[in-house]
C-alpha cells in the first residue's frame, strides 16, 4: 500500500512540474523557444530588424539622351523611403522628392544646366516601383524635345504632363485646355509612367481615357494652337 501512495506522489509531481514548465515557456516568432525563469506570465514582442541599409548617392528612375539639343536627362530621387507591400501588390516603391536634371551633353555634376523638383497634380511627393523608360517626342512641332511623366490615380488611370525642355535646358510642362478648361494635366488609361502618345498630325496627339461611371473608353484628340493643346 504504501508503495502504491509513493508512486501517486511521484506521479503527482512529475505532472505539476511539467505543467510548470509548459505555462513559463514562450514561443518566439523565429521558431526558437524561451523559458521564463522568473515563474511569471510574460508577453514576447515580435521585433523584426533589419540590417541598415546605406544609399550612396541619389537614385536615378529614367534618365535618356536627347541628340537633337545634345541634352542628357534624368529622373531622380534625392529624398524619400522605400517599401516592400507584402499583402497586395508585392512590390517595392521608391517614394519622396524627385528631381528632374538636364545636362549639357554628359551627367556630370559640372554638366549640370538645371534641376527642377517634380509635381504632378500637384503632389510633390512621387512615388515609382522601380527604373523606367522616357519615351521622348517633339509633339506640338516646335523643334523641342517633349515627354510624358505620370503617377497612378486609381482603377486604371494615370494623371500625365507633357513636359518640354526649351533651347537653354530649363522644363517647362506644356498647357493643356479640355472643354475649354485650362490645366496643365490630362488624365489617360495607363498604368505606365512615361508613355509614347499617338500623334494625329504634325501638331494634334490622340489618347484614351476611362469613364468609370459608365463604364466606357473615350478619346480624345489635342490640338497645338501655338501657346497650349487644346480639345477638338
Amino acid at each position: 500500500m504504501k508503495k502504491i501512495i509513493i508512486i501517486l506522489m511521484l506521479i503527482y509531481l512529475l505532472l505539476v512540474g511539467w505543467t510548470n514548465k509548459r505555462e513559463n515557456t514562450q514561443v518566439l516568432t523565429n521558431g526558437n523557444s524561451m523559458t521564463n525563469s522568473n515563474n511569471t506570465s510574460t508577453t514576447f514582442e515580435s521585433i523584426t530588424k533589419y540590417p541598415e541599409i546605406t544609399v550612396m548617392d541619389p537614385i536615378v528612375m529614367a534618365n535618356s539622351y536627347i541628340s537633337s539639343q545634345n541634352y542628357y536627362i534624368q529622373i531622380v530621387l534625392k529624398e524619400g523611403s522605400y517599401r516592400y507591400e507584402y499583402l497586395t501588390a508585392q512590390q517595392s516603391y521608391w517614394n519622396g522628392s524627385y528631381f528632374l536634371q538636364v545636362f549639357q551633353d554628359t551627367p556630370e555634376p559640372k554638366n549640370l544646366i538645371s534641376e527642377t523638383q517634380l509635381e504632378i497634380g500637384n503632389e510633390a511627393e512621387l512615388s515609382f516601383s522601380g527604373q523606367f523608360e522616357l519615351f521622348l517626342e517633339d509633339y506640338n512641332n516646335d523643334g523641342q524635345t517633349d515627354f510624358t511623366l505620370g503617377q497612378w490615380i486609381g482603377s486604371n488611370s494615370s494623371i500625365y504632363h507633357v513636359y518640354s525642355i526649351d533651347k537653354n535646358g530649363i522644363p517647362y510642362i506644356l498647357p493643356v485646355s479640355i472643354s475649354s478648361i485650362d490645366q496643365n494635366s490630362i488624365i489617360i488609361a495607363s498604368h505606365s509612367y512615361s508613355l509614347e502618345l499617338q500623334k494625329l498630325s504634325e501638331n494634334s496627339i490622340i489618347y484614351e481615357h476611362y469613364d468609370q461611371a459608365n463604364g466606357e473608353y473615350y478619346s480624345t484628340i489635342l490640338k497645338w494652337d501655338g501657346t497650349k493643346f487644346v480639345s477638338e
